[in-house]
């Protein structure tokens, strides 16, 4: 569907399905990402479709990479789109803050899936931060029409001004659904050449030194073209005004339908959000007497419009975060109060958006581990070998290891620290130190840190958790699993061999389904006086194809002793504390009988056994 040729066909599309159909009316060439919510679909789509589109797409192994992977694309003179969740830029950084100085070729889009509210995420940065500190184009659009709209523009603007740009888009409109007018796809007949130029391609001081006025003279010329796009709206009419850019004018406007306050306010409605369109906003800021300005998280165009306000001696009251949170993501309800607290108007009724259930109605449920998931019995194994030591982890399902009943969890802060910050800790504390990580985040950002503790020596003992499988992003192929970007057969990547070749002294592979070798093998690693490498390798149990026997509790023979549910806490084991009796739910059970060797009585079987 994404990939029919069909202008005037309308489909209903989520915000990230606009984005590829957008980058495929553009002509794009290539397209490279690393999965992270809520941007994952751009790229889990290009993989369906690039083998029948003509598009090269990849799987990056991290956000660097595939940014370096489109930059690369757009010096051959090829157009390139590279996503990313926005803590992923941080990442993507380095080669972001130099490239804007020489420029792109081919038109090159980044694309960014900001995450208000932290639903996925472990800070709430916004992106449009990144756009000022590099100088390049931003621009959000408001539902998946214009994300379309938006892209297929985006490579244009690209080539015009030499530069990339970024798309950012916020979980709701990312992961929010709408019709789609389908436009007419371009033709991709272009070939790669590299046009070689050292003083824009090679990122040295002394070409910085030169680079940058014309960088600057470049978002100059942006800023003037901007004024006249068709991504501005402004719409003069009361005395009362309001600015939103993306998807925080939906709330404006729906709250002002609710008050039928619509022909009272003007309103500018910022589809770029960097450079800002100076003359709009000053128009503006010269109309209306006060004026609200929505954004979701930081105050970047409410400071630029008072700075503009004071620089042109303009006398009108601006609202902001003083009345708007500064956090979370926003809600009609939440911009509703604010217009009428900053305007002093009564609602005509309450309008109240009241999305959680009673607390006496719902208990209270931790996020855990799927049921059979091989990453609890690799928890379960290293507390029994470590059961008093520190627990470094990082940014995967398993992070949900610190949810109890497991607790083995103690830090994480991002790809890969895990194994920087075990390794450290190991120098630091005399407790014996765990590092968790996953297969892709091995991979992403671990294998340096691995480095450094072969380098440094350490006496933690890193734990690589492989499950052959990118699971919390919706099950991406990764190094580890033998399938390609494309899903074609690979040769696989194994981490165990990594370690080796770095001269780790103790490595090690089991499974962890088999928890008793499993065990075994991390109290080996407790008492290894050097630095530990560990493999639980067991495919996820979501992809997992294999057919089991599922389990049963024999009543007769349990003890009521609930160390199965309290100390392993598998969701599929239901305590019944009207018989003092375990029981499995057999809709959850996938058969990983590790629940079998856990049990002391041996009350868990398998069924029929």
């Amino acid at each position: 569907m994404l990939t029919d040729n069909k202008p005037g066909q309308v489909e209903l599309l989520m915000g990230n399905q606009a984005v590829v159909r957008g980058a495929l009316e553009a002509g794009i060439d290539v397209a490279a990402t690393y999965p992270g919510t809520p941007a994952s679909e751009i790229g889990d789509n290009f993989a369906k479709i690039a083998k029948k589109a003509g598009v090269y797409f990849e799987y990056a192994i991290n956000e660097k990479i595939a940014f370096e992977t489109a930059l690369t694309a757009s010096w051959s003179g090829l157009r390139s789109l590279v996503s990313m969740k926005h803590v992923g830029l941080n990442v993507a950084a380095d080669a972001l803050m130099s490239i804007t100085y020489g420029g792109t070729d081919g038109g090159m889009v980044l694309v960014m899936g900001d995450d208000p509210s932290c639903f996925s995420s472990q800070n709430e940065q916004d992106s449009r931060n990144f756009a000022r500190f590099a100088q390049m184009p931003c621009m959000e659009p408001c539902n998946p029409q214009e994300t379309k709209d938006m892209v297929k523009y985006a490579f244009d603007l690209s080539e015009q001004f030499r530069l990339p740009v970024m798309i950012r888009e916020t979980t709701r409109i990312a992961h929010g659904s709408g019709n789609v007018v389908f436009g007419e796809m371009a033709p991709r007949e272009r070939k790669g050449h590299f046009k070689k130029d050292k003083l824009r391609k090679a990122v040295l001081p002394a070409h910085a030194y030169q680079l940058h006025p014309d960088l600057l003279k470049r978002i100059d010329e942006l800023a003037i073209h901007i004024e006249s796009s068709p991504w501005i709206h402004m719409d003069l009419k009361g005395k009362m005004g309001i600015i939103a850019n993306g998807n925080s004018m939906n709330y404006a406007k729906e709250a002002l339908r609710f008050e039928n306050k619509q022909e009272e306010f003007s309103t500018l409605h910022l589809g770029f959000t960097y450079p800002l369109p100076k003359k709009q906003i000053e128009a503006m800021l010269r109309h209306c007497d006060e004026i609200l300005i929505v954004e979701e998280l930081d105050a970047i165009t409410e400071d630029f419009a008072k700075k503009l306000a004071f620089d042109l001696g303009i006398s009108c009251k601006i609202y902001g975060k003083d009345i708007l949170p500064k956090t979370y993501e926003f809600d009609t309800g939440i911009v509703h109060s604010a217009i009428t607290q900053a305007f002093r108007l009564t609602p005509k009724e309450k309008f109240s958006v009241n999305y959680t259930v009673p607390q006496e109605m719902l208990p209270p449920r931790y996020p855990v581990l799927c049921p059979g998931c091989p990453h609890r019995a690799t928890f379960f194994a290293i507390k029994k070998a470590f059961p008093k030591g520190v627990y470094t982890s990082d940014i995967g399902c398993y992070t949900l290891g610190i949810q109890p009943p497991l607790n083995a969890v103690d830090t994480c802060v991002c790809m890969g620290a895990s194994i920087s910050m075990g390794v450290a800790f190991s120098k630091f504390l005399e407790d014996q130190v765990v590092a968790t990580i996953g297969d892709s985040t091995f991979y992403h950002t671990g294998i340096p840190a691995l480095a450094n503790a072969s380098y440094n020596g350490s006496k933690a003992t890193v734990v690589v958790m492989d499950n052959s499988i990118t699971a919390m992003t919706g099950q991406q192929p990764c190094p580890s699993c033998g399938v390609s970007s494309l899903g074609d057969p690979c040769n696989p990547i194994y981490p165990e061999k990594v370690a080796e070749s770095l001269n780790i002294p103790f490595v090690e592979v089991v499974d962890p389904l088999d928890l008793n070798k499993t065990i075994e093998v991390m109290k080996k690693a407790a008492k290894h006086d050097d630095t530990s490498f560990i493999v639980t390798r067991s495919i996820c149990c979501m992809i997992d194809k294999e057919k089991r026997p599922l389990v049963e509790v024999k009543k007769d023979v349990c003890i009521g002793c609930q160390i199965c549910t309290k100390t392993f806490g598998c969701p599929a084991l239901i305590w019944r504390s009207e018989e003092k009796k375990v029981e499995v739910d057999t809709n959850l059970c996938n058969g990983c009988s590790v629940c079998i060797q856990v049990c002391p009585s041996k009350a868990i079987q398998g069924k029929g056994s």
